[in-house]
């Protein structure tokens, strides 16, 4: 009987359009296993100039064996790759599995980019082992251009939030110092979504250092207002204030930055200035929002006629529940609406002519809100 071999031999010596039926009998061979029928394959491929075809068929091959959970043939088969194919990320993607599945660990530091090393190695829990690969390649990896900025900062956000699952809040915090130089060197605008990923995970600390980082490199109102944020995080509200007054005289005509100056200064308890900059933000845009935060200032210091008037104007340009509910408070308040008739609102006549009312001034949602609200009544009482 003929052997595999003598027919391998055979076809190699004819025309290199058999390269397309060695590549699938390379693939069959290796998805069944049969590894050492492989290696006269692959010489007979190599011989014809197929080098593409094996790289493609043995990566095929590699992650069938892996599926089927074999993963000592995925590693036979992905470690037959022509070295300077290795390179490619679809082998990387396949190897780091196999080689972590096999816990070979120094194959898979050969195998992985420091940063990809690291998330491997945090996804499995191995902290400091993650923390170093992760120290190699944000001072080793960056600066020689071996990884770009972007895929530092992306893989910082994910490092974070792996060791945010486990509970490793400093090896979290320890991530964000290593990536914070490296991003300030190579790209600082990248810093910005660093310092809002650390407000996002309340690492407060880091958060102003990336922010001071970010204000250091390009002193633009946008990044002047997440510096503000990440101080007022700190609760180091007088410098939060100042970054907030540099900011304003960069960009006076910014509504987001007047906003979030009013509610600092809200929080501080320093309500008439509060005020102002709550209607220095409405003058420049009169949002719904902005009106009822500033309606419910007035109203908190005893100006009941000028927050009746603003939470009016919120609830004309687009009907609240929020909006809604201090009119009526005000309105008891000041003896203008009786109780009972509030009452009244509430049995199913009243919500019925409510909903109606609210759905044909386009406020649906307004509308649901309120029929929730009183369902989840009824059904408490």
């Amino acid at each position: 009987m003929v052997g595999i071999r003598d027919i391998v031999r055979r076809i190699s010596r004819l025309r290199p359009a058999l390269l397309g039926y060695l590549a699938r009998l390379l693939a069959a061979t290796a998805a069944r296993g049969a590894l050492p029928v492989m290696a006269p394959l692959l010489g007979a491929l190599r011989a014809l100039g197929g080098e593409p075809r094996v790289t493609s068929a043995l990566m095929a091959a590699a992650e069938g064996r892996a599926a089927a959970g074999d993963a000592d043939a995925a590693w036979r088969l992905l470690d037959a790759v022509p070295s300077e194919d290795r390179r490619d990320a679809s082998w990387r993607r396949v190897a780091g599995p196999v080689l972590v599945d096999l816990e070979r660990w120094d194959d898979l530091a050969a195998a992985l980019p420091p940063v990809e090393l690291a998330l491997q190695l945090a996804a499995l829990g191995r902290v400091q082992d993650a923390l170093t690969a992760w120290r190699r390649a944000t001072s080793d990896e960056v600066p020689a251009g071996r990884l770009r900025p972007r895929r530092l900062a992306s893989a910082t956000d994910e490092l974070v939030a792996s060791f945010d699952e486990r509970d490793e809040r400093e090896a979290g915090s320890v991530v964000v110092d290593l990536a914070r130089p490296a991003l300030a060197q190579h790209r600082p605008d990248l810093l910005w979504s660093l310092t809002r990923t650390c407000l996002r995970t309340g690492r407060r600390r880091a958060a102003v250092a990336a922010g001071e980082d970010l204000v250091r490199a390009a002193p633009t109102s946008r990044h002047l207002v997440v510096l503000a944020k990440a101080l007022q995080r700190a609760r180091r509200y007088d410098e939060s204030l100042a970054v907030f007054e540099r900011a304003s005289r960069l960009d006076p005509s910014s509504v987001p930055l007047h906003a979030n100056r009013a509610a600092l200064l809200k929080a501080t308890y320093r309500f008439d200035e509060a005020i102002l900059a709550y209607e220095q933000a409405v003058g420049l845009s009169e949002r719904p929002d902005l009106l009822t935060k500033l309606g419910q200032l007035l109203a908190y210091v005893g100006r009941e006629d000028e927050a009746m008037e603003t939470f009016a104007r919120s609830h004309a340009l687009r009907p609240t529940a929020t909006a809604v509910d201090w009119m009526e408070r005000l309105s008891l308040r000041r003896g203008e609406l009786d109780p009972a008739d509030l009452r009244r609102q509430d049995t199913p006549e009243g919500i019925y002519d409510q909903v109606v009312d609210l759905i044909d001034v386009d406020a649906s949602h307004v509308a649901r809100d309120r029929l929730e609200g009183w369902l989840r009544q009824e059904t408490v009482s």
